[in-house]
């Protein structure tokens, strides 16, 4: 069989982003119906798996792979850190099996220019993580990169558009809005995690999905009104009206952590809750033991808020609980020997709010001396 001269090393298939054939002569199948070209097969002057997985800017010679993957092929580089984690001690990267894997290739100079696709690709068929052992479909962040950059077709870029829709959507739910840098990036990442349909949609995905699109929103410091509704805006309304409830104040800052950590899933609405219950019952030592128990201080402290109402008019729904003098007042009469508060009788309260300066100008003042001025005429004789 006649064979095609050897192309020096500088113009080998990897200087051309992985794509054998690029520098050969063309050949003319004798097949009548040429085989539709496999972009993970070699010949036919189909692209590899080397150039799908690893463009052609980042196998440049002198190129140092990993960065130029991490700084502009963003969803490439998510299909090789997938797996990747972070030591909780050092906070180092611990690389995955793919990780290793593009680390042994480059030390094997299974990339070098000049180097032979078919190594590559054999190295990567023999791979754990390169398709699913019961179906043999492949990885699905193979199937993106296929998709992205070796298909002369609209394939990636429908399904981009269709995911940066999917990330909005998402974003908005959760309460956010991200500029379209942060839509496209996060979308592509997606893909490369789930690029299949059906496998995007299943619920296990999806719990992922809305992890990752949390933690672009957190990354890009989008502000959680920024969807102006949404589960994020929710759980931070939440949060708010339960820390009234146990008199402690919060801050944005603190409101905002705990729900971006529910968007991202790392905690959840009960986790934050508990904290605020901890700080509450710490608060408020004197109902320490029915706070813990699950009962909020605003329901424990509703005599003294009765009392306030009818005493100067105040509206319960009103009082801050975690700054109001009274209910501070009420709440920590005496300290025991423990360090903890007693509350105060609702009589010597009561007394307490009397002697408030705009107390004279309530209804309860006017009765008070109506009452008053009635026993004194009974007293006298002139009033029956």
């Amino acid at each position: 069989m006649a064979t095609t001269p050897q192309k020096p090393a500088a113009k080998s298939p990897l200087a051309n982003g992985g794509k054998p054939g690029a520098n050969a002569p063309k050949v003319k199948t004798p097949a009548p119906t040429p085989a539709k070209p496999d972009p993970t097969k070699l010949g036919g002057g189909a692209s590899t798996e080397v150039g799908a997985l690893l463009p052609a800017g980042s196998l440049a010679p002198g190129a140092d792979t990993e960065k130029v993957l991490a700084k502009n092929y963003a969803g490439a580089w998510t299909f090789w850190t997938k797996g990747d984690t972070l030591d909780p001690v050092t906070g180092e990267v611990v690389k995955g099996d793919r990780h290793q894997f593009l680390d042994n290739a480059i030390a094997n100079k299974l990339l070098d220019p000049g180097a032979s696709p078919e190594a590559f690709n054999n190295a990567l068929e023999q791979a754990s993580w390169y398709s699913d052992p019961t179906t043999g479909v492949k990885a699905q962040g193979l199937q993106a990169s296929i998709a992205q950059y070796t298909q002369a077709n609209t394939a990636w870029a429908d399904s981009l558009s269709n995911r940066e829709q999917d990330v909005r959507n998402m974003a908005k739910q959760l309460g956010y809005q991200l500029d379209d840098a942060t839509v496209t990036d996060t979308a592509t990442k997606s893909l490369y995690d789930a690029y299949d349909s059906s496998y995007f949609d299943s619920s296990e995905q999806q719990d992922a999905f809305q992890k990752q699109v949390a933690l672009a929103a957190i990354a890009a410091k989008a502000p959680l009104t920024g969807g102006a509704q949404g589960l994020g805006v929710d759980a931070a309304t939440q949060l708010r009206n339960y820390a009234q409830s146990q008199g402690i104040n919060v801050t944005d800052d603190y409101i905002n952590n705990a729900v971006n950590s529910v968007n991202d899933k790392s905690t959840n609405l009960d986790y934050w809750q508990n904290d605020l219950k901890s700080k509450a019952a710490s608060n408020w030592s004197a109902y320490s033991d029915k706070i813990n128990g699950g009962q909020t201080l605003k329901s424990l402290v509703d005599p003294y808020l009765t009392s306030m109402q009818n005493i100067l008019g105040t509206n319960p729904n009103t009082v801050d609980l975690a700054n109001n003098k009274y209910i501070k007042m009420a709440t920590g009469l005496t300290t025991s020997p423990d360090g903890t508060s007693q509350p105060m009788p609702i009589w010597q309260f009561e007394n307490q709010l009397r002697q408030d300066p705009t107390w004279q100008y309530t209804t309860d003042a006017h009765n008070q001396i109506a009452d008053a001025g009635s026993q004194i005429l009974k007293n006298w004789g002139l009033m029956g």
